[in-house]
């Protein structure tokens, strides 16, 4: 039996949340990897790499990319794999290995209690639009692992990301696991990579406000 609509707002949030409390990770740690984002827009900004117009295509880019992919769940794997490589090749095996725990931890405590009615749906033959999808999925793990490499040292940076990419296999299965309808998981996937971009945003505008202000001078 379906499970009923909810109207998206934050005192619906607490109810889905509530109903599925494994989910209360995944979307914790995408929030946070796009605070690191949002942050990293920031420096951006200080360092005068693009002008405003660039900065805000990037911006409504990079949220657009979150909120369509990731309650989808097409390429989860693919991508936590290249969050692995990439890693791998900033800065060697060890950390990476550290992030691979970390990734399969996320994965193993959202995926076990996730139904899997839908092995067929698995096994069917990929559309074009799903490779679009998977596409969509790797550019924005690219973009988050670079990023939270950029903020933090080797080590917590490695956690964060095993974190993150576990998170974002994970989070699409658990959505669609709600019985959400589509327009209402984009909402709920909005309000958690827009919340989290604009609070790593507005924390890296006011470390740098001085510069902010030359900048829009």
């Amino acid at each position: 039996m379906p499970k009923p609509s909810i109207n998206i707002n934050f005192e619906a949030m607490q109810q889905i949340l509530s109903r599925s409390p494994q989910l209360w990770l995944p979307l914790l740690a995408i929030a946070i990897g796009y605070a690191i984002l949002g942050h990293t827009l920031a420096d951006l900004f200080r360092d005068r790499i693009f002008d405003l117009w660039q900065a805000l295509l990037i911006w409504l880019g990079v949220l657009t990319l979150g909120t369509l992919a990731i309650p989808v769940g097409l390429g989860g794997i693919i991508a936590a794999i290249a969050a692995l490589a990439i890693i791998f090749v900033r800065v060697g095996w060890g950390l990476a290995l550290l992030a691979a725990i970390v990734t399969i931890v996320v994965m193993w405590l959202g995926l076990r209690e996730t139904d899997s009615e839908d092995e067929q749906a698995v096994l069917a033959p990929i559309h074009w639009y799903e490779y679009i999808g998977v596409a969509l999925m790797l550019l924005l793990t690219i973009a988050l692992t670079l990023s939270t490499l950029h903020q933090f040292a080797a080590p917590l940076a490695t956690v964060l990301i095993g974190l993150i990419g576990g998170a974002i296999v994970v989070a699409g299965p658990q959505i669609r696991d709600l019985g959400l309808p589509a327009s209402d998981r984009l909402k709920l996937m909005g309000m958690t990579t827009g919340g989290g971009f604009l609070i790593g945003l507005l924390h890296g505008l006011i470390t740098y406000r001085f510069a902010v202000l030359s900048w829009l001078a």
